[in-house]
């Protein structure tokens, strides 16, 4: 049971470490992607520059005029002042702890373990307490068939021979020891017999 929990753990690990890895790769894929976006709108800004160099060497527009040319009309960078870039998330395959920091491999588990065995110590507890309190029952419950024995009359309690009931003098419950003594022995015999 505890190998299972512990394998289960594992796999889930694993799982896990393989959706990061997917999601670095998609994140990677558009980073690249913005990035050859920027690169692409960076070459096209500089074409302009360079045909607007030209033309005002040639004397055909003014060095600061607008530009016709280019991939996109008045694109800028995506990465520029208007646009705020999401925050970076650290994805990795090795185990971190709650600072984010590494966790070395044989210590993946440490906190799954605590927690079993803090579980294991919990119900070892329970189990202690339950014997104390059947015990405590077992006990209450002799304590109360003494009290009924001694408030009721019936065959059980006439042959004890510490009859609560009837206490003349020690001479009736030597006896009754003895009757019940001499019982027991005929009964042994016969069993004995058969």
């Amino acid at each position: 049971d505890k190998y299972a929990a512990a394998w289960a753990a594992i796999r889930t690990a694993r799982e896990r470490a393989r959706r990061e890895e997917e999601e670095a790769a998609a994140a990677a894929a558009s980073a690249a992607a913005a990035a050859e976006e920027r690169a692409l709108d960076d070459a096209d800004q500089a074409a302009a520059a360079q045909e607007r160099a030209a033309a005002a060497a040639k004397g055909l527009l003014d060095a600061g005029g607008p530009s016709t040319s280019g991939r996109k009309a008045g694109a800028g960078s995506m990465g520029g002042a208007g646009g705020a870039s999401p925050p970076r998330v650290r994805l990795s395959s090795v185990g971190t702890d709650d600072k984010g920091g590494e966790v070395e491999e044989w210590d993946y588990l440490n906190r799954f373990f605590r927690r079993f065995n803090k579980a294991v110590l919990d119900k070892a507890a329970i189990d202690k307490e339950k014997a104390r309190l059947e015990k405590e029952n077992a006990d209450l419950r002799s304590i109360l068939k003494q009290y009924l024995d001694g408030i009721s009359v019936n065959d059980d309690v006439m042959n004890n021979p510490i009859n609560p009931l009837l206490v003349v003098n020690n001479r009736l419950q030597v006896t009754l020891a003895e009757r019940n003594k001499a019982r027991q022995q005929a009964l042994a015999l016969r069993a004995a017999a058969a």
